[in-house]
């Protein structure tokens, strides 16, 4: 199969248009994924950094296999230690996916409200710099 990065942890979202659009529909349901947990974790967490290998068995049925998620921590003292690691940029993490993602067909079956401007003023901080739409391996944490 093909391995696709479908986002990461620094607020990248892969395109569902354009070059990668043959993997618009796994793209927006990776989005959705991410946006569920938040919402569904009542804020307390969200998992990033999708990516995986899409595949087809025998029948020609189409799948994804996910790899190697992670997870910001986003209620948190300040200062203190991430709880998932290096990468769980907690807040600021979730805050730059949040302005990257736009709802789809997905968030919205799923129910899943969009994220206003308080609620990304709630998350505080700077966010991290994205670049929706352009696959950018240099923004990944090792």
């Amino acid at each position: 199969g093909v391995f696709v990065k479908f986002n990461n942890n620094k607020g990248y979202v892969c395109p569902q248009r354009g070059a990668d659009v043959r993997y618009g529909s796994y793209a927006e349901a990776a989005q959705a994924f991410s946006h569920f947990s938040y919402c569904h974790s009542d804020g307390e967490c969200m998992v990033v950094d999708l990516q995986g290998v899409t595949r087809i068995d025998k029948r020609s049925k189409q799948s994804l296999l996910l790899t190697d998620p992670l997870v910001h921590s986003i209620r948190r003292s300040p200062g203190s230690e991430a709880f998932f690691g290096r990468g769980d940029l907690g807040s600021a993490g979730a805050q730059a996916f949040l302005c990257s993602h736009r709802c789809g067909p997905t968030c919205r079956a799923l129910g899943l409200p969009p994220p206003t401007q308080g609620e990304l003023r709630k998350l505080g901080g700077a966010a991290p710099a994205a670049t929706p739409g352009v696959s950018t391996w240099d923004l990944l944490d090792g």
